[in-house]
């Protein structure tokens, strides 16, 4: 069964044009129910990017559950890792209301890995992060 705070989010007022735009090729709503994603789940997203699942997880979790959001370190080796981490904290700070509850972890492997308390994270995520890898 939908949940429709899941289903209002995808398509809500907060995310950009863009993003909503490719609801129909990436199908969150789909995706994330099949992960199994409850609002009361303490959730890992890895590498987020730029935020396009951070904008529906990040107030879907903010009341019962709990994100972490673990992305480039500021130290990344290469040169787009700082720079794709700036825009992200850009956007977040901008929108304390959305993303106020979001927990920021950096990794930068084989250093900083750490992201949750030892068996604390429910569910961990990551989308178009092969590359990355």
């Amino acid at each position: 069964m939908t949940d429709p705070i899941l289903a209002e989010l995808i398509t809500a007022a907060h995310r950009r044009e863009e993003n909503i735009a490719r609801n129909n090729t990436r199908n969150p709503l789909e995706t994330l129910e099949f992960f199994g994603l409850k609002p009361d789940m303490t959730v890992v997203e890895i590498l987020p990017a730029l935020g396009w699942y951070t904008e529906i997880l990040a107030p879907y979790l903010a009341h019962q559950g709990r994100l972490y959001v673990a992305h480039f370190s500021p130290d990344g080796i290469l040169p787009y890792m700082p720079q794709v981490l700036e825009a992200f904290e850009r956007r977040i700070s901008r929108a304390p209301e959305t993303f106020g509850a979001i927990t920021m972890r950096h990794i930068n492997p084989p250093g900083e890995v750490s992201i949750t308390p030892p068996g604390t994270a429910d569910l961990a995520l990551t989308f178009r992060n092969v590359h990355n890898w």
